[in-house]
């Protein structure tokens, strides 16, 4: 069987940490400590945290992951990643954490990789640090905001990224950030709940029916937690590239035809449901596991919602749990 890779976890390096708590206090932001005496990060309205000692001591975290069945972690940044620093702030931060990734990968060979941090609000830096973290580094992919401080993925200034993301081969994982209407959202987190799936699902949009995936059809792009709200909308989506005329965007074909394309998506649903629908709506090869780890947004134990379902073969399951990741990241399964 192959190995369970999560794709989607979390890891703030101490180095990082330190170096937040020394200067968030010029952009307004702080760190504090909760009641358990978890780390919380303060930055632009958004709370990046709270994380325990399992996110600093990968021994725990290692326990963590064998308790849950999972072989291998692919480390990535949480919001509001380095998008809030100025321009060479952000690349000293972004660089500090790329090399903490690196780092975990070497010493605990076959159990961490990383997606690299850029410092995207400088386009030309962004791509330096991506070219450095893949090429020199050995990363596995980038993880990047749904928008880049407001700038959407059909932006002119972002296309050299993506342009230069496809020719390197690299994978891009998306995750919410600095997500949309947040006048409106008020108490109950609804940011979180609500916002991060429609920011995702706008993403999604503006890559598809802005072009960008018919400009670089081998572009590769994982969406965290189950795309967000677009794949569930997709019926919509489709019906209103072919009633309406300012909607078919600069596309020749359907929204939905790109869903199965070089598009992939985690397991992050929460609902049995959800989740077979969308394997149904983009095949089994495009869903990769994911566990959000260590928040409590996530789904820790990730690995039985996958064996759960009824509908998928033995060899589907296997390809969701680790197979897929393992291809698309150029992993030894």
């Amino acid at each position: 069987m192959p190995k369970v890779i999560d794709i989607h976890a979390h890891f703030l390096p101490q180095p990082f940490i330190e170096a937040v708590t020394e200067v968030s206090p010029d952009y307004g932001g702080k760190v504090t400590s909760d009641r358990e005496g978890r780390v919380v990060i303060h930055l632009q309205g958004m709370d990046m945290g709270p994380v325990g000692k399992e996110n600093f001591d990968l021994k725990l975290r290692l326990a963590d992951m064998d308790r849950a069945g999972i072989d291998m972690q692919i480390l990535s940044l949480t919001v509001p990643m380095v998008y809030w620093a100025e321009p060479g702030l952000a690349v000293t931060l972004a660089r500090l954490v790329n090399d903490e990734y690196a780092k975990a990968a070497k010493n605990y060979p076959g159990r961490f990789g990383g997606f690299a941090t850029l410092p995207l609000q400088d386009i030309d830096k962004g791509i330096e640090e991506m070219e450095r973290a893949i090429l020199d580094l050995g990363l596995q992919g980038v993880c990047i905001g749904s928008n880049i401080n407001g700038k959407d993925f059909d932006d002119p200034e972002l296309r050299p990224f993506f342009r230069r993301a496809q020719a390197l081969k690299v994978p891009i994982f998306v995750h919410p950030a600095n997500v949309v209407g947040a006048e409106r959202w008020g108490k109950h987190r609804l940011w979180n709940l609500l916002g991060n799936p429609f920011d995702t699902a706008i993403a999604m949009a503006k890559l598809i029916l802005g072009g960008v995936l018919e400009e670089l059809p081998d572009l590769t792009v994982c969406f965290a937690h189950g795309g967000g709200a677009f794949p569930y909308l997709k019926g919509r989506i489709d019906h209103g590239y072919t009633a309406r005329r300012e909607s078919t965007g600069e596309i020749p074909r359907l929204p939905s035809a790109y869903l199965r394309g070089n598009i992939y998506y985690d397991t992050i649903l929460h609902d049995d449901a959800a989740l077979a629908y969308l394997i149904a709506a983009v095949g089994s090869e495009k869903v990769l596991l994911g566990s959000d780890y260590p928040y409590a947004m996530g789904d820790l134990d990730p690995v039985p919602a996958v064996k759960r379902l009824k509908s998928l073969l033995p060899s589907e399951s296997e390809k969701i749990l680790g197979g897929n990741a393992a291809r698309l990241l150029n992993l030894d399964s």
